[in-house]
């Protein structure tokens, strides 16, 4: 992503969409006085193609900048502070003219902006959307919402290309995404730790491969089944031991069916067992889907979910036959390792349902058991058509027709089992269709996928599958997922207006490992700078992964002057920290150079300033010398005489004897006089000699007078000299030139 100059900004005034708002009270507070009012924020972003969602609250830290086809890799962060000494940085350098225009943007991007001024700091990350990603809405944090991530793998469950793995926040805004080229399920955190998810696979080989990534979502393994074909996308678990359970698809020519598998193998990778409905299941007795239909008769009993239950033994979900399994995972109280214990739902169900208003599970994904033997499942309905009229087995005629019931929800039961009748209760607790109290919604219907897992705040996060899918088209939202509270109501929902949905839905605290960039352009590598050269640090920082950069500092602030008046080689680091902990640092050193030598003081000089004086004229020639030609110049009219005064200054640095000269006018007379004694024979041969110090000045009068030769119309020039009795460089001069009237 690129910057343009801090210069190219535009109005924020004139930005649509700035909202003007108190600082949150998340900010660190200033460690100044308390103010009375927190400074008020602005924060928009305008372009091409692009919108801010949810809409700048300052209490909300994180935001999706939503493209369009119209966007172009450009984009104008608009930011301010009505505190006058605040601060406003994007990607670390400060905002000049309240707006920052940054180019080469591309989706994934994150853009940080930080405020620094009387309220303490508020950071906020913008993240840039690719134009397919579906908007994402949600309720935002509330009081009992458990913390965590929303794990969504988005799809249209058709030709759609656009497929994306995301985490999530209460928002709707993602910390992170991925696009996917394939339809990929099942993005989750393994009991193991690591991050997981499906995909289909590259060869032959396996049908589909669980992919294992890292904390910045690199691959580092993948995982299928030992001696099966087909590894299915529906469920796998990874555990902290390093065995796996997965699930598989293999087909069986001869009968022409396809058998549902799952496998759990060993952490040598050795196989521990591996389960198959051909051993254990009555296809004719118990599928619920048409017989007639040769591709669904195929797949009788669709595997969805599987898990290990809290006392050891396997709990699996079957789609096609309503149902979910308990398997005995090792021989035990006259199990056999792989024996069905019993199974809750369907044409062979063990349980009565009580209370139960739609009679058991019916086509139902996920299956859990929880710790106190409760068991809940994301119950899904099904269609109805006149080729089949649905997955929903009758409990007063098991054996019979099979329903329909277009209503999906979220449901416990509590289970009554009598090991020695092989017969039990299932009690409905709760359930939850999207009907709550007051609200007129109506049920959702989710024709397939989906998910209800237990939280660990007590809550539970219901995911709605393909209930996009099933909805008719138009604007109105649909359900990605809702958390639950221990009583059954809705604390928080997301909701989106396109059509697309989440296999299942995952709340995880997934930490961000990415560490921060940080670009350091001054000090460029090895720069070296004169003595108070004046530079300016130009630096930023940039932040993925979900957690939002929260400081980038150096030495000086991005675009302030580096220190230049200490000569030899700096360093100049600049650290970015993210809201994780992730630090990066990044070093240049540059070189001062030494300071110049001061000039050398001049040596010691006197120098002779002459000034002449006529009468009450001002006097003439003060500051100007000679050499070469500054000489002062007075013309006046002789009649008959003249007075005035000559003045010899030194304004050297050293004292020194200097000697006036007066050259005789022809055709005058002329008087010279030193304190009273003349001076007249003396000044005309130049020696006359007067010492004078620094500042020190001497006065001689003179008279010119008209002689019996002087004519009129004569000029008569008169030149004084003063000089050094050594050298010649510092003399001045001054002439008088007089006019004789003409007759």
């Amino acid at each position: 992503m690129l910057r343009a100059p801090a210069c190219a900004a535009i109005s924020a005034l004139a930005l649509l969409g700035a909202l003007v708002s108190p600082t949150p009270s998340s900010a660190v507070p200033a460690a100044s006085s308390p103010i009375a009012v927190a400074p008020a924020h602005t924060l928009a972003v305008t372009g091409p193609g692009v919108s801010l969602a949810p809409a700048y609250d300052p209490a909300i830290g994180r935001y999706a900048v939503r493209t369009t086809g119209a966007f172009t890799g450009s984009l104008t962060v608009s930011a301010g502070t009505d505190d006058p000494s605040g601060r406003v940085r994007v990607d670390g350098r400060p905002v000049s003219g309240g707006s920052t225009t940054l180019t080469g943007v591309e989706p994934g991007d994150e853009v940080s902006v930080i405020f620094d001024d009387a309220g303490g700091r508020a950071v906020h990350s913008l993240i840039v959307l690719p134009a397919a990603f579906p908007a994402l809405n949600g309720t935002g944090p509330a009081s009992g919402v458990a913390e965590g991530s929303l794990m969504l793998t988005m799809n249209s469950w058709n030709a759609d290309p656009d497929r994306f793995h995301a985490l999530v926040d209460d928002w709707g805004v993602p910390r992170w995404f991925r696009r996917m080229a394939m339809s990929s399920h099942d993005f989750r955190v393994q009991p193991s730790g690591s991050m997981t998810w499906s995909e289909p696979a590259p060869t032959r080989e396996a049908a589909n491969v669980i992919v294992e990534v890292d904390g910045r979502f690199r691959e580092v393994a993948r995982h299928k089944t030992i001696g099966l074909v087909n590894t299915d996308f529906h469920d796998s678990l990874l555990k902290s031991d390093g065995s796996m359970l997965l699930t598989a698809y293999e087909y069986d020519v001869p009968r022409i069916v396809t058998d549902s598998v799952f496998q759990e193998i060993n952490p040598d990778g050795s196989v521990f067992h591996t389960w198959s409905t051909e051993d254990h299941v009555d296809r004719h007795a118990e599928t619920v889907v048409d017989t007639d239909d040769p591709f669904a008769r195929m797949d009788y009993s669709h595997l969805n979910a599987v898990t290990i239950t809290p006392d050891g033994d396997y709990l699996a979900s079957f789609r096609h036959l309503s149902s979910v399994f308990k398997i005995a995972r090792t021989a035990h109280d006259g199990y056999a390792q792989g024996e069905i214990i019993w199974r809750l739902g369907g044409r062979l169900s063990d349980f009565e349902f009580v209370d139960d208003p739609y009679d058991g599970p019916c086509a139902q994904h996920t299956a859990t058991m929880l710790p106190n033997g409760n068991v809940m499942v994301f119950d899904n309905g099904s269609m109805g058509s006149t080729q089949h009229p649905g997955f929903c087995v009758d409990s007063a005629d098991p054996s019979g027709p099979t329903h329909a019931r277009q209503v999906s929800r979220y449901v416990e039961w509590e289970l009554d089992w009598d090991p020695e009748l092989g017969a039990g209760t299932a009690t409905m607790v709760r359930q939850y269709t999207g009907e709550d109290p007051g609200e007129t919604d109506g049920a959702i219907f989710a024709p397939f996928t989906g998910s209800a897992f237990p939280l660990d705040n007590g809550n539970t996060l219901v995911g709605w599958g393909a209930t996009g899918w099933a909805k008719p088209p138009g604007p109105a939202p649909s359900p990605i997922a809702t958390e639950l509270d221990g009583a059954g109501a809705k604390v928080w929902e997301l909701t989106t207006p396109t059509r697309q949905g989440s296999y299942r839905v995952y709340r995880e605290q997934v930490p961000d490992a990415f560490e921060p960039t940080v670009d350091l352009q001054v000090p460029a590598p090895g720069a070296t700078y004169g003595y108070g050269e004046q530079v300016r640090a130009d630096y930023g920082c940039t932040d993925v992964g979900g957690s939002s950069l929260q400081s980038c500092d150096g030495p000086t602030t991005s675009g302030a002057l580096l220190p230049t008046t200490t000569p030899g080689t700096h360093t100049f680091e600049v650290v970015a920290l993210d809201g994780d902990g992730n630090r990066t640092t990044q070093q240049r050193s540059y070189t001062v150079l030494s300071a110049p030598a001061p000039p050398a003081p001049p040596a010691p000089e006197p120098r002779a300033d002459l000034a002449i004086k006529i009468g009450k004229d001002d006097w003439v020639g003060v500051g100007r010398y000679a050499p070469p030609s500054q000489a002062a110049r007075a013309l006046l009219e002789l009649r008959g005489e003249v007075r005035g005064r000559l003045r010899l200054e030194n304004t050297g640095t050293a004292s020194q004897e200097f000697r006036i000269r007066a050259r005789k006018g022809r055709f005058v007379h002329s008087s010279w006089y030193l304190q009273g004694k003349s001076q007249t024979p003396m000044i005309h041969r130049g020696r006359v000699h007067v010492r004078l110090e620094p500042g020190e000045r001497v006065r001689l009068r003179f008279l010119i007078e008209a002689t019996r030769r002087t004519e009129p119309g004569q000029r008569v020039p008169i030149r004084i000299v003063a000089k050094p009795r050594v050298g010649t460089e510092t003399l001045d001069r001054v002439r008088l030139k007089l006019r004789v009237p003409g007759a």
